[in-house]
């Protein structure tokens, strides 16, 4: 075996992979993290979309939402409300937040709406009102097509704005609450894609071999991680945040999650 560069071995130091003292954890993870550093293959192209606008499809040159656009909106966003048996007392505003409510919309942005409800006031224990809002949220959108303007519709319920350094618009008030800005790109590095790849290979050696849940949970944390911390440090365009994003938009993270699921499903069934 070849030596191992020592950016790379020190990035899989970091990631927690090789244990300094001797001490080795999750074995299929450190195999194949191993193998996709060492790996030849090309390392993907990352692209980064920043307009001089807002997506027109949505919104007018003024900068104003399209109005059978936020009509549309706050339909769905009653329908998801009815299906997820929230009362209307609870729901203070209905916001459009993500790519689509700012400069860095693609093609594969979703409009992300949410409705502000003080989920305390849903029941407890809080963690348990957190995975029903996450599995309400994940139910409609794997059941339902709704499509507006071309973009596929998101609809959950936060307690409070998840972003608020970036563009946030009232559905309800038709009107920014945060006006979006435009930002510096980062350059995308030789080191950032070199980073995606690794992760890349590492995600495709898990599922070739079959790897253990385990594996594929610890490496869905970090990245999940990885992507808060970005975006505490340095917002967006966090190298960090880039990275989780660039996994996300290739298939990658879903791919994991589909060959979770897969796995559960066998092993709950009966011949």
């Amino acid at each position: 075996m070849g030596r191992m560069p020592l950016l790379a071995l020190l990035g899989v130091l970091a990631l927690g992979v090789v244990d300094p003292g001797g001490a080795q954890t999750q074995p299929d993870l450190q195999r194949c993290r191993l193998e996709a550093t060492q790996s030849k293959a090309s390392d993907p192209v990352l692209d980064l979309e920043r307009h001089q606008q807002l997506n027109p499809a949505l919104w007018t040159s003024a900068g104003q939402l399209r109005p059978v656009v936020a009509e549309r909106l706050l339909a769905i966003a009653a329908a998801w409300q009815r299906d997820a048996l929230i009362p209307d007392d609870l729901v203070s505003d209905v916001l459009l937040v993500g790519g689509n409510a700012n400069y860095n919309y693609t093609s594969k942005s979703d409009i992300d709406v949410h409705l502000l409800v003080p989920l305390d006031r849903l029941g407890s224990p809080r963690s348990l009102v957190n995975e029903y809002i996450k599995t309400k949220t994940k139910s409609w959108s794997n059941s339902r097509a709704i499509r507006v303007a071309g973009y596929r519709v998101e609809v959950s319920a936060y307690a409070n704005p998840i972003r608020a350094d970036q563009g946030i618009y009232s559905l309800r008030q038709r009107r920014w609450l945060v006006t979006p800005r435009q930002q510096a790109v980062r350059t995308i590095t030789p080191e950032l894609r070199q980073q995606a790849g690794v992760y890349q290979r590492t995600i495709a050696c898990l599922i070739r071999n079959n790897a253990p849940n385990a594996s594929f949970e610890t490496l869905l944390a970090e990245l999940k991680q990885l992507r808060k911390a970005g975006l505490a440090q340095a917002g967006e365009f966090d190298p960090k945040n880039l990275l989780y994003k660039a996994l996300r938009n290739s298939g990658d993270i879903d791919a994991i999650k589909t060959f979770l699921q897969a796995r559960t499903d066998r092993q709950l069934s009966t011949p």
